[in-house]
């Protein structure tokens, strides 16, 4: 990877970095009585554009997400290498691969839990789990849905597209070849690990679990 490719977006990745909220902001947020008054005090942010489109002050989620979607957005048009904005951006992909697994197997539309990544093939993973077409991400579909077969329970699901999602981290941060990204993944993996078996212990599971 040359890092010189980088010195540009960098420079306009601070430029972004003026636009997010501030400590003060957030203490403003936190003061507010309520959702309507959160509202009013996001207006005043870099956020009003989206929040202005709200129908309702109870579905600032789509405001969020619209922001954080067109964040990325520009960060995969801004740099050559996609691998950087992937260490970032994944974690959204593989929560997609589980909604179209629970889609699948409930028969139910889970529009609203998806992220609307624009390079995300979701229909064609779909048809996938039926036709057995490979198309990016449909291994890993196929494979938790054998791990589901075994013992009917959706948890397995979870659990396996996040081994999944972290082994795709692991691979992205060695391919990369710079140290920083390689000590991000795997500090981010020994705390998911930790958070996990405190979760486990509080919830007096087996160790075999």
């Amino acid at each position: 990877m040359d890092r010189n490719e980088f010195v540009q977006p960098s420079v306009t990745t601070r430029i972004f970095e003026k636009s997010l909220l501030t400590k003060s902001d957030f203490e403003r947020l936190i003061e507010t009585a309520d959702i309507e008054d959160a509202i009013r005090a996001l207006q005043e942010t870099t956020y009003k554009e989206e929040i202005s489109k709200l129908s309702a002050a109870q579905n600032y989620e789509e405001a969020l997400d619209n922001m954080l979607l067109d964040f990325y957005k520009k960060m995969y048009e801004m740099t050559r290498e996609d691998l950087v904005v992937d260490l970032l951006a994944l974690k959204y992909y593989y929560h997609n691969l589980k909604v179209v697994l629970k889609e699948y197997i409930l028969g139910e539309d889970l529009e609203y839990l998806y992220y609307k990544l624009e390079n995300f093939p979701r229909d064609e993973i779909k048809k996938s789990i039926d036709t057995g077409a490979s198309v990016e991400y449909s291994d890993v579909v196929r494979e938790a849905m054998e791990e589901y077969e075994k013992g009917k329970n959706p948890q397995d699901i979870d659990i396996f597209i996040d081994k999944k999602y972290f082994e795709h981290l692991k691979k992205i941060a060695k391919e990369s070849k710079v140290e920083l990204f390689d000590k991000y993944v795997r500090n981010l993996i020994d705390f998911t690990n930790i958070a996990t078996v405190l979760r486990c212990k509080r919830q007096d599971r087996t160790i075999d679990f």
